[in-house]
């Protein structure tokens, strides 16, 4: 079974972009720690944040054969609980080491012509032009502080937030039993989701 959890969060700019790469590798560590090496919910436990059609997302993916992905979600979310505790009580040290870590990585040169070319490419594309933009959020990571983290976290992540819009796709393995609900109904969470059968349909 296979649980996929989507966090939409802004529309890509700069400072969202920024703020929400710190986010992302600040969660990974401590998602793999938890969720694999400790919780061993299954051999794939990954976290990640992407830009779809301009819009940022954090990602949790959860694959195993223990468990169903029902559980596996609720796994997730009892994660990002954790989390966010780890992250308020994170002292000051360790958050300015992640940041400089942070700073250091977006600040690598391209390691071959295809990096290159995929740097230019991808703005050219996109029709923004912003070539320097891993410079650029660089200089807003560095002016990142532990409250706008936190606001991010409150505003697009924490259940219950303002901000709030996941999707969760859930593949069920040959052995686990799918659950019965009607399309449209409340998902078992009861977090205000609906539970969508037919994709193509869902608007």
């Amino acid at each position: 079974s296979c649980c996929l959890d989507i966090f939409q969060l802004e529309t890509d700019t700069v400072a969202s972009a920024a703020s929400s790469y710190f986010l992302a590798h600040l969660i990974n560590e401590p998602c793999f720690d938890i969720l694999r090496t400790k919780e061993t919910l299954g051999y794939i436990v990954f976290s990640g944040r992407k830009s779809c059609e301009q819009i940022l997302n954090i990602h949790f993916i959860v694959q195993g054969d223990a468990n169903p992905p029902d559980y596996l979600s609720s796994r997730i979310e009892a994660f990002l609980v954790t989390f966010r505790s780890k992250l308020e009580e994170m002292p000051d040290k360790e958050f300015l080491e992640n940041r400089e870590a942070v700073m250091e990585k977006l600040l690598e040169k391209d390691k071959n012509l295809s990096e290159e070319s995929y740097r230019y490419f991808s703005q050219i594309q996109k029709g923004l032009y912003v070539f320097d933009k891993a410079k650029k959020m660089a200089e807003a990571v560095e002016n990142l502080s532990k409250a706008d983290v936190l606001d991010l976290f409150d505003n697009y992540l924490a259940k219950g937030a303002p901000c709030r819009s996941k999707v969760s796709t859930r593949v069920f393995g040959k052995d686990v039993a799918m659950p019965i609900v009607e399309e449209g109904s409340e998902d078992e969470e009861g977090g205000g989701g609906v539970v969508i059968k037919e994709l193509s349909e869902f608007k």
